[in-house]
């Protein structure tokens, strides 16, 4: 009898279950165009009714967008929408009672996913531009080898589709494409083709800024295709439309000036771009693109613009066994010497490096770490070291000298410098620029109190608390972790030198490899080249007191201090109240707040 009952209410359950009813559609429409909804297993119609209402809103009435009765039919036609979420809603008896809902994406970006670029450098960091799709549709996008199938098996990279902005990383040269999916699914919903090569083509305006009258320049370094390439400059954010071009010219000699003054372009922002085989309109593809202004005046100290010598500089690195340089064909008087560290590829920086080469500098990069120790800051000392004899051969001035990095090359900073100094080098000048470094790899309390620099630049991501962003698997779990708390960097402004310069920057960005990126993409992050620039010139060509500013708009010790401030208050209130190691890891995880060197970061900052 048991079994029969058993037997009766799973047919029951099963009957029931096959009857619900569920809605669907397509993902995403386009704006205005009619959106259809399909029902399926609809119970018996009394007064049915689907309705739009904005993703995440309640079924009020109030909040109904548009609605049309189901009389029985398995699809509804809603009428079109404008850009925005959106939830179908089923409900029977003319009701408010939910039966069924599905999801609704109103995009007016027809393509929903690319790549920042049509052609990137195999050092560089891909970056893929899509929507900021919510977290339940599950949207994900994967690079693939340009051909082949959806399969999971050729997936290259991949991420979920929760940022405007994607990361991807270094791919090998080739031919690829991003793909968009929803609901954790190998349904393709959007792809875009791009290439991976050698001496991939950069273009930049010789300044960043022009004055009205100024004749706007134009420097192109890398390959071109030899049959008809040509410049155009474009108001900003408008498409390739030849209506929208203000100024061209053909590309001579991979260096052009375009015939066109400012003056016939109003005050604002603009982008000049490289089009290959005389290739234009909305279609065609920008093989290179960088953004300018016209501004009713230029300022006096203009910082961050594409330095004078960039024209100079290779556009390969010299490779040296050891180590890789950029720098002018002919050595820059007063120019430092500069120690570039990372994690592993150095090459990542190399828009970076070039802009320090671009002002005069000789820039060093370690090789590829193999298997030291990622905090070991010895390895890249014994390749630095080779590069420092043949800087003497060269008669480069090593008596000025810069060590940096960002994560982990700027954790190695400290002890590399600690080391050249006792050796003899930057006697004359000498600062270090952490970007967003984990802590002061080998260095005490004491070393970091008695290290022998003029002034220190310390970059920390993530707004005033830092900002922690797990990067996913594929199965949902997580890859790595990138955040740290933010007393370690405020622990190592605290302790060093307290003789240097010092100053204390929060970048928004949570991109943990902000730092790196080609040379025209790194000209646009002026908030991290901007002060950079102004140490450079401050430390080492302000003979004649024309950088005199930068005392006060970068070492300002008010503004200094009550940033630091205001980072610790905003950690603290982070970690409601609780300063403990113990409230920290569980925060932030286990190798967040390190212990490294004899002394705990997250207790030992000061600001208590």
């Amino acid at each position: 009898m048991k079994i029969i009952q058993k037997l009766i209410i799973m047919i029951l359950i099963m009957s029931a279950y096959a009857l619900s009813a569920t809605l669907s559609t397509k993902v995403i429409y386009a704006p205005n165009k009619n959106i259809n909804v399909e029902i399926h297993n609809q119970a018996t119609d009394n007064e049915n009714w689907i309705g739009i209402y904005p993703r995440g809103s309640s079924n009020a009435w109030g909040n109904v967008i548009t609605w049309q009765w189901t009389k029985g039919k398995n699809s509804v036609n809603m009428g079109g929408l404008p850009d925005g979420s959106y939830e179908a809603r089923l409900f029977y008896n003319n009701s408010f009672h939910l039966e069924a809902t599905t999801h609704i994406e109103v995009d007016a970006n027809a393509s929903r996913v690319k790549t920042s670029k049509a052609v990137y450098g195999v050092n560089e960091n891909i970056i893929v531009d899509t929507r900021k799709f919510p977290t339940e549709l599950q949207a994900w996008v994967g690079i693939y080898p340009a051909g082949s199938n959806n399969d999971w098996g050729n997936v290259v990279d991949w991420n979920w589709a929760q940022d405007k902005k994607i990361i991807m990383d270094a791919l090998p040269k080739g031919k690829y494409e991003v793909r968009l999916f929803f609901h954790n699914s190998f349904k393709l919903e959007a792809s875009y083709s791009f290439e991976v090569g050698d001496n991939i083509p950069q273009i930049h305006t010789i300044s960043a800024q022009y004055k009205v009258n100024d004749k706007v320049s134009v420097s192109i370094t890398g390959a071109l295709s030899g049959n008809k390439d040509w410049v155009g400059i474009f108001p900003k954010n408008k498409d390739n439309s030849w209506g929208n071009v203000l100024g061209w010219n053909w590309v001579e000699n991979g260096v052009n000036i375009l015939g066109k003054n400012a003056e016939s372009l109003p005050i604002g922002e603009y982008e000049v771009r490289l089009f290959f085989n005389n290739e234009y309109g909305p279609y065609a593809v920008a093989r290179a693109s960088y953004g300018f202004k016209v501004v009713e005046e230029v300022p006096h100290n203009n910082y961050g613009e594409p330095g004078p010598y960039i024209n100079e500089v290779n556009e390969n690195a010299e490779e040296h066994g050891d180590y890789f340089v950029y720098y002018p064909r002919n050595h820059v008087q007063g120019a430092p010497m500069v120690l570039v560290s990372g994690y592993n590829n150095v090459h990542d920086y190399a828009g970076l490096m070039k802009y320090l080469a671009s002002k005069g500098c000789y820039v060093v990069g370690h090789k590829t770490r193999t298997n030291e120790g990622w905090s070991d800051p010895m390895f890249r000392i014994h390749f630095f070291e080779t590069a420092f004899a043949d800087a003497k051969n060269l008669k480069v001035d090593t008596s000025r000298l810069v060590t940096m990095g960002s994560s982990t090359g700027g954790m190695v900073s400290y002890k590399i410098m600690e080391y050249f100094k006792n050796k003899g080098y930057g006697a004359k000048k000498s600062f270090i620029i952490d970007i967003q470094g984990w802590y002061a790899s080998e260095m005490s309390r004491e070393a970091l109190h008695g290290l022998d620099i003029d002034a220190s630049l310390i970059f920390q991501m993530g707004g005033d608390k830092s900002a922690p962003q797990n990067i996913y698997n594929k199965d949902g779990s997580i890859k790595y972790h990138l955040d740290q708390d933010p007393r370690t960097l405020l622990t190592i402004s605290k302790l060093l030198n307290p003789a240097a310069k010092k100053s204390f920057i929060v970048l928004d960005t949570t991109n943990h490899s902000y730092a790196s990126g080609t040379y025209a993409e790194i000209l646009e992050k002026h908030k991290l080249i901007d002060p950079i620039d102004k140490i450079l010139k401050y430390e080492f060509f302000n003979s004649d007191g024309k950088y005199n500013d930068v005392e006060t708009t970068l070492f300002n010790i008010d503004t200094y201090n009550a940033t630091r401030q205001r980072v610790y208050d905003a950690t603290i209130a982070y970690l409601d109240g609780d300063t403990s190691r113990a409230k920290s890891r569980s925060k932030y995880g286990d190798l967040r707040c390190p212990e490294g060197n004899g002394f705990d970061y997250c207790v030992d900052h000061g600001l208590q």
